[in-house]
């Protein structure tokens, strides 16, 4: 690579770097909370199960007319008023088709969401791990659940145990979250790839029907605990800002706070890098290692390198050979002159290079691999999180600036440190590898390949003796073939010698002598010192450009590009308090993406931070705290056993988000008459009722506290006509009222305003001597003849119950006694009188009521009924007079103009045939008029004719005259009395 493309990549480095830092992903970001914000504001409870929960992006997404709701995932709500009837779950597959067809718009970034290129790619084999279902139930109001993950065996549920480490599930592209894809020279010289490649994920909530319990039961999964939620870790790295957990309030309250169920599962996440520079890195070795070939060749070459050992072999020659001394002294020469030595080596280059790249360059604990080969780099995450990432804490960031900085230095450390600084690392591999075994002389540089050539030329000379053939010596050559090692260790090398050199008493001792020279020689010039060539080839390592630009470069980069995921969440969980409840969220793992101001897609005046769930599930649904509402009732009056059932009654109560009581129809609450009381206690500020053993209904209703309710008398209750009538329009239906507690003391009901709890009022209402409850009856508006009561159960309530009265007042009513005579009477006599109401058993009053004639008396209050036999009341009234026969008169009574039939004078009373008090009043009658009661008595008439004549008449035609005028009056007389009776 050249000087001017690294320069220009430097500078392409510098603004990359300076334009991330500064604009993209520094920018200030409101966090808050996200949620699934669809759900229906009447949803009791709500199940969500989504791969990707796009309605977070809504707004950035652009694509080929998809609406945000046909990609939302899975999700079912109960709506206030649905069927009772638990709801099937509802479930589909992920459709990643659809998914390629949307762009995601993040202001300065257009990239596809899903597919090849895009934001997130999924790798899913489908064939070998099944597809993914998302799935939601919101089974009844307070029970749902939520899931997204592998299908389980029985096809309809999420199994988030399937899919192990290495299986394909899912690519983020993190250099599309940089817009680094399009810089040409980014790409193919220094990171050509970067994503986030993520295992099977999968996520599950559930909200549970806990009943009464004040927690979940969460088996086989994780109870979501408020205070759990804030990872000490849990803040945006560059910006420092805290991200959303838990509504405040909520949390402060405590209310629903371990009533979740949370699963996830995330079964492996690496971050691969493809780095075109760490490929180049190892070209860059081959070549320093053809420059150390070519180095110690040269040097081989050199003149003096080898004299050493040259003169070694003149000397073996001039020692063994006599006529080669001669011929020497006789030319004048040395033996060196005659002899030629050459070493050529050739440095394994291949088999170094394939030894440094076989494995991949790794940390001590397998944080970071190197596929020198390749030219990737492997981080795994897990190693980050102590080996699972499955089981981590809620909300536990994917990577902190902490990790990316140990990770980018491991990264430069492993590719750039020297074996002292790191015994991991690249260059000592480079260095154990071609320094190979020094004792065993084996790997590495000790394979390199030495060819030793030996070479004496032929020499003939005159014969100084005369007549002497000429002195000649052969020529020869000797050639030595191995590796450096086998020199040293005298073995495994090949050899030959032809000519003078080939001698066998030569032989040995040339082959001994050039291995065991050459042999230390080569050594020392590849290995010893600091001027060794190894020792300049590591040295040259250190001041090459891509070494260079690696230690530059490659640290800033690789925090650049892992920054992403320093945005990334997993296990990420909130709770949410919303109008329609408290919404749990559970995602495998959260990646937040900023969207820029001056977005022309979103219109938006402010840069924003987005979250990217994938495998998310949420659920909401309604814990309540019944309480046991229950009632007491009680038959108060005089005409209490008029009622000898129990009783009905409708019960209604309804609260925000609680599907509330309704009773009625069929569905009334029944009081069994033997829990019915006669009335109430008031003791301690707690009304009971008394009466009775066993107060209450047979089950208590369960209500929640804070709700309304009415209590109603259904059916009402019957009309009688010997009850009292009452009301602001009087009728003969008994009356009920409501009795309730205070610290003040008991307190009764009142008027009902529209729309409003009924009144309770103390006026009217005392307790006795006898820690009874005593009420003011005397008035009876209609506000008592509804029987019915609305109320609120108090917040904190633990329990309540509803005090019920029925009043049964036997009607009463006024007898008139009016005394008339016929006749003469005594002017001025007093007629006594007395009366009974038990068919004549007792009499009274004593002394009898006395009156004249024109005058009357009142028998007051008379009752229409016996309030013990609830037997009609029978009047019996008498007058102490003589008998018709002994001087007295004929007594005749009538009950409101209707005569009695006479009944017989027991010789000092007459008295009057029976008559019902209720006489005339029927259950509709709206008023109790007085019962009259006239009594006359007709006293006989005696006329002495006779005597009314004058003497003459009495004996003439006059008496004859006479007597027919006495007959006609006593005519007269009969016809008169005989009306009277």
């Amino acid at each position: 690579m050249s000087k001017n493309v690294f320069k220009k990549l430097r500078r392409v480095m510098a603004t990359i770097l300076s334009v991330l830092l500064v604009s993209g992903l520094v920018a200030p970001v409101n966090a808050g909370a996200q949620h699934a914000d669809e759900i229906p504001l009447n949803a009791l409870s709500y199940g969500y199960g989504g791969q990707l929960d796009l309605r977070l992006l809504e707004g950035l997404l652009t694509g080929d007319g998809l609406s945000i709701a046909e990609l939302k995932g899975t999700e079912q709500s109960w709506i206030d008023g649905d069927s009772p009837d638990p709801q099937d779950k509802a479930q589909q597959e992920l459709d990643l088709e659809a998914l390629q067809l949307i762009n995601l718009n993040l202001g300065t970034i257009d990239l596809p969401l899903v597919g090849p290129g895009g934001l997130l790619e999924f790798t899913l084999d489908e064939a070998t791990l099944g597809a993914v279902h998302e799935f939601a139930n919101a089974k009844t109001p307070t029970e749902a659940y939520g899931a997204v993950g592998l299908v389980g065996s029985d096809g309809s549920t999420v199994d988030l145990t399937r899919g192990g480490e290495g299986d394909p599930y899912a690519s983020i592209n993190l250099l599309s979250l940089l817009n680094l894809q399009q810089s040409e020279l980014f790409t193919s010289t220094l990171i050509s790839d970067a994503s986030l490649q993520l295992g099977v994920l999968g996520a599950k909530a559930e909200r549970h029907n806990i009943g009464d319990a004040a927690e979940a039961l969460c088996t086989g999964m994780n109870q979501v605990v408020y205070s759990d939620l804030h990872h000490p870790d849990l803040t945006h790295p560059i910006l420092g800002e805290q991200y959303f957990t838990v509504t405040p309030a909520l949390e402060a309250s405590g209310l629903d706070d371990k009533r979740f169920c949370s699963d996830y599962r995330i079964a492996d996440a690496k971050i691969i890098i493809d780095a075109p520079v760490v490929k180049d890195l190892m070209g860059t070795i081959e070549t320093e290692l053809q420059v150390l070939e070519a180095a110690l060749n040269s040097t081989l070459a050199a003149g003096g390198t080898l004299d050493s050992i040259l003169q070694a072999v003149g000397a073996i020659l001039t020692g063994t050979l006599s006529l080669l001394n001669e011929i020497l002294g006789l030319l004048g020469i040395t033996v060196l002159d005659a002899l030629e030595l050459s070493v050529t080596a050739q440095v394994p280059v291949a088999d170094v290079v394939e030894t440094i790249v076989a494995t991949p360059l790794s940390d001590a604990n397998g944080l970071v691999a190197i596929d020198l080969d390749a030219g990737t780099i492997e981080i795994d995450l897990q190693k980050v999180h102590g080996g699972d990432l499955s089981n981590l804490a809620p909300n536990t960031p994917l990577l902190t600036s902490s990790n990316i900085n140990a990770i980018a230095g491991t990264v430069t450390s492993l590719l750039t440190d020297s074996k002292a600084d790191n015994s991991r690392g690249l260059m000592a591999r480079l260095q154990n590898t071609i320094e190979g075994d020094d004792v065993t002389h084996t790997g590495g540089l000790y394979d390199t390949e030495l060819s030793i050539s030996l070479l004496l030329d032929g020499l003939t000379v005159a014969n100084p003796l005369p007549l002497l053939p000429d002195l000649t010596l052969a020529g020869g050559t000797l050639t030595i073939d191995g590796t450096l090692g086998q020199l040293l260790n005298n073995s495994g090398f090949t050899f030959s010698g032809t000519g003078t050199l080939g001698a066998v008493d030569l032989l040995g001792s040339l082959v001994t002598t050039l291995v065991g020279g050459i042999g230390p020689l080569v050594e020392a010039l590849l290995f010893d010192g600091p001027d060794s060539l190894v020792s300049a080839l590591i040295g040259r390592l250190g001041t090459n450009d891509v070494v260079s630009l690696l230690v530059t470069s490659l640290s800033p980069l690789l925090k650049t590009v892992l920054q992403p995921v320093t945005n990334a969440i997993i296990n990420r969980q909130t709770v949410e308090q919303i109008d329609q409840g408290n919404l749990f969220t559970v995602t495998a793992l959260e990646l937040n993406v900023v969207t820029l101001s001056g977005n022309a897609t979103t219109n938006q005046s402010e840069d924003r931070l987005i979250g990217l769930p994938i495998a998310t599930a949420a659920v909401l649904a309604q814990h309540w705290d019944l309480i046991d509402l229950d009632l007491n009732v009680a038959n108060v009056g005089s005409g209490r056993g008029l009622h000898s059932d129990g009783y009905t009654y409708d019960v209604v109560c309804e609260a925000d988000k609680w599907t509330g009581i309704d009773a009625t129809g069929g569905d009334r609450v029944s009081y069994a008459a033997g829990n019915i009381g006669t009335g109430y206690s008031y003791t301690s500020t707690q009304l009971a009722l008394t009466g009775v053993t066993d107060p209450g209904l047979a089950t208590p209703l369960r209500a929640l506290p804070g709700s309304v309710c009415t209590v109603t008398t259904n059916p009402p209750l019957s009309a009688e006509a010997a009850l009292r009538p009452t009301g602001d329009t009087p009728t003969r239906t008994p009356y009920t009222y409501f009795l309730a507690e205070s610290s003040v003391g008991p307190l009764i009901s009142g008027v009902t305003p529209a729309g409003a709890p009924t009144n309770l009022e103390s006026a009217g209402v005392i307790v006795g001597a006898d820690a009874q409850v005593y009420v003011d009856a005397s008035t009876v508006g209609d506000e008592w003849k509804t029987g019915s009561f609305t109320f609120v159960i108090p917040d904190d309530a633990t329990s309540h119950t509803v005090n019920i009265v029925h009043a049964y007042d036997i009607d009463t009513r006024d007898i008139v006694v009016t005394k008339g005579t016929d006749g003469p009477a005594d002017v001025g006599a007093i007629y006594n009188f007395q009366y009974s109401l038990d068919g004549g058993t007792t009499w009274g009053p004593d002394p009898a009521d006395a009156i004249s004639t024109g005058g009357s008396f009142t028998i007051a209050g008379v009752p229409l009924i016996d309030s013990t036999t609830l037997a009609p009341i029978s009047v019996l009234v008498r007058e102490e007079v003589p008998a018709p026969g002994a001087g007295g008169p004929e007594v005749f009574w009538a009950v409101d103009g209707t005569d009695l039939p006479p009944e017989p004078h027991d010789g000092t009373y007459a008295r009057s045939a029976v008559f019902k008090a209720g006489l005339g009043i029927t259950a509709v009658s709206a008023s109790t008029p007085d019962l009259a009661l006239a009594v006359t008595n007709a006293y006989p008439v005696d006329v002495d004719f006779e005597a009314m004549l004058p003497a003459t008449g009495r004996t003439s035609l006059v008496w004859v005259f006479g007597m027919g005028l006495l007959l006609a009056l006593g005519a007269l007389s009969f016809f008169i009395y005989s009306r009277r009776r």
